[in-house]
């Protein structure tokens, strides 16, 4: 079930993901920026689609950000990022860990039963793994690697099996630079 919801979440982001550079616009900077935008808004939708809501809860679930070990999102990719996952989830990069945990609360959970994911550094090349740590509280962390491949077509963006290297295949497809 949430293998289905990841999929669909990771498919609704084709094409979301696109710069001012137009189709045959050879700008690297622009294509390294939509790649980062696409990598990242999979890896959090991925993470956003595990949040349990009620039936009839309608609001967007939060997912609050930050760089793993010192890493750090470029305030454009930011930008992409939150424009791209705006119509499913909440996504708030933050700048203090105390902005994510609700410490006046017991074991200090995430802030509206969300999830607080640090995300690592995306390394170049067409078939990448990323690591992400997914907290569900101040004391519930569990580290995860995300791979992200170019598929030609698109990035297609899932949860590396542990132990795994970057050389698996399925996964979800996301369109972007």
């Amino acid at each position: 079930m949430v293998l289905a919801a990841v999929a669909a979440c990771c498919l609704g982001l084709a094409g979301c993901a696109e710069s001012d550079a137009g189709p045959g616009d050879d700008d690297p900077a622009a294509a390294r920026q939509d790649r980062s935008i696409t990598i990242y808004s999979g890896i959090i939708a991925s993470v956003g689609a595990e949040i349990e809501r009620e039936p009839e809860d309608e609001s967007t679930p939060t997912v609050f950000v930050e760089g793993l070990d010192g890493a750090t999102v470029p305030l454009e990719v930011q930008v992409g990022v939150v424009g791209t996952l705006e119509e499913t989830l909440t996504v708030r990069f933050i700048d203090e860990r105390s902005e994510a945990f609700d410490e006046e609360v017991e074991g200090e959970p995430v802030r509206g039963d969300g999830r607080f994911v640090e995300l690592g550094t995306i390394p170049d090349g067409d078939d990448v793994e990323v690591a992400a740590r997914i907290y569900r509280s101040a004391s519930d962390a569990e580290d995860r690697t995300f791979r992200a491949w170019d598929s030609g077509e698109d990035w297609v963006v899932e949860e590396a099996a542990p132990g795994a290297s970057a050389s698996g295949t399925g996964g979800a497809s996301t369109t972007g630079g």
